[in-house]
């Protein structure tokens, strides 16, 4: 590999290591939306798919898509449309609170959204899904 390749290889990899993927930005969203009780029950849903896959790759069974090309297909096309749906929902979620933040203004100033408490159980979903 002669010097201009290893200097474009490098500097592809570094863009795509420090750029956020999906899961970082599920992490801030929710540590910026519901505080970091919920952020951490995103972070242990994230860990726990990220482990699983490495059981799958030592098992061999990531190694079937090589062989199913369909079915790696199917599964990115199921991520992307997951993302799009997240995208559209935190979109929503956005104009909402903005189209009502000021009818519902208690005397302190404070708005008041009312947001189903979800439990945490719904966050380690949403990590592990991600």
């Amino acid at each position: 590999m002669d010097y201009t390749t290893w200097l474009a290889f490098t500097l592809m990899a570094t863009l795509i290591v420090i750029s956020p993927g999906p899961n970082g930005v599920i992490v801030l969203k929710t540590l910026g939306q519901y505080g970091y009780k919920p952020t951490l029950a995103t972070i242990s849903g994230l860990f726990c798919a990220t482990f699983m896959h490495g059981l799958f790759v030592l098992f061999g069974l990531s190694a079937l898509l090589i062989y199913i090309p369909q079915a790696f297909i199917a599964i990115k096309i199921m991520g992307a449309l997951y993302l799009c749906y997240l995208g559209i929902k935190s979109l929503k979620q956005f104009f909402n609170y903005n189209k009502y933040k000021n009818e519902s203004v208690d005397m302190n100033g404070h708005v008041q959204i009312s947001d189903n408490q979800k439990s945490s159980r719904y966050f380690w979903q949403v990590g592990f899904i991600t």
